[in-house]
């Protein structure tokens, strides 16, 4: 049976369980997530080819960015989940502090993690690395994932895939040379509803077509690119991730 505990210090009434054994599952299966959207912007991490700042895998398989990846031995990952489950233990959805304290254009943090029974636990919390009055479990997991990420960033080797995610948009450095659109590459449908991208999954040829012809995103700005009916937009792909 689990030990309980109350959490110290700020939010120091609300409870959680401490971390008990981990079993990973099989296969590749996401086991932790961390991603921080908005900021001043309001569109940090928000974009259709923005990945998660940091993903788990059960293999042992972590990927920040979805850039830069390294491989982690199985009792770390053990560790790293047994950490969020307790840091997130007997919270749901958005998390309120336990304080008044106000902060303007400050960045959403989320963050999931499979629990025993195999579903994934998902958290958000504003401002979680500033405003006050969080559990500290709460935040001592936000900092082992970000701390992680941090490291894979620094260590790590490229993530790649064979499967990608490209995306359009009204958005794209006007001055910069214009690159026909590839033939071997559909263009990404148009949304059901107005909004600014358009995306589409790729992957054999058509994927490959992509990554040869046009930009990779690197937070900067998108290619342009001449579409088959002579309009222009804004082109850019990500590898897209095991889990996705």
């Amino acid at each position: 049976m689990a030990a309980v505990f109350v959490l110290a210090g700020a939010g120091c009434d609300r409870v959680a369980a401490t971390a008990e054994p981990v079993q990973l599952p099989s296969g590749q299966q996401l086991v932790a997530l961390w991603h921080v959207t908005g900021g001043i912007s309001g569109s940090l991490g928000r974009l259709p080819v923005d990945a998660p700042r940091l993903v788990v895998y059960s293999d042992g398989l972590a990927v920040a960015d979805g850039r830069t990846q390294s491989h982690l031995p199985a009792e770390e990952v053990k560790t790293l989940v047994g950490t969020v489950r307790s840091g997130l233990g007997g919270l749901d959805g958005p998390v309120r502090p336990d304080t008044r304290d106000q902060l303007a254009d400050g960045q959403d943090t989320e963050i999931q993690v499979r629990t025993a029974d195999g579903e994934l636990q998902k958290v958000s919390a504003y401002g979680l690395d500033f405003i006050s009055g969080y559990p500290d479990g709460l935040v001592s997991a936000g900092r082992a994932l970000r701390d992680l990420a941090e490291r894979v960033k620094s260590t790590g080797s490229d993530f790649t895939a064979n499967r990608i995610r490209l995306a359009l948009s009204t958005y794209y450095t006007p001055d910069a040379p214009k690159v026909p659109w590839p033939s071997a590459v559909p263009v990404p449908p148009a949304p059901a509803q107005p909004n600014p991208f358009r995306t589409i999954d790729l992957s054999g040829d058509q994927a490959a077509a992509a990554i040869k012809d046009l930009g990779r995103y690197d937070g900067g700005g998108w290619t342009p690119c001449v579409l088959p009916d002579g309009t222009v937009a804004g082109a850019a792909w990500r590898f897209l991730l095991p889990h996705e």
